[in-house]
């Protein structure tokens, strides 16, 4: 799911945590706030980016049990 550069608001909705089968997340240089959500069902994720935005807080635990994340 590659969203990138797209003037996106608000925030990462939770449910992205939903989309098990997803490899690669993209919502670079957009304007999302919050903070990042847990994505512990998202074991196939690769990729994962979402720098540029108004993002707070730190990087949730879950991202470190991903085990394609590179």
């Amino acid at each position: 799911l590659y969203l990138y550069q797209n003037r996106f608001t608000g925030m990462i909705p939770p449910s992205i945590n939903d989309l098990q089968q997803l490899v690669g997340f993209d919502v670079e240089s957009n304007q999302f706030t919050g903070s990042l959500p847990d994505v512990d069902n998202m074991a196939n994720v690769a990729v994962f980016f979402a720098s540029d935005n108004s993002l707070i807080g730190t990087v949730p635990t879950t991202f470190h049990t991903l085990p394609k994340l590179q």
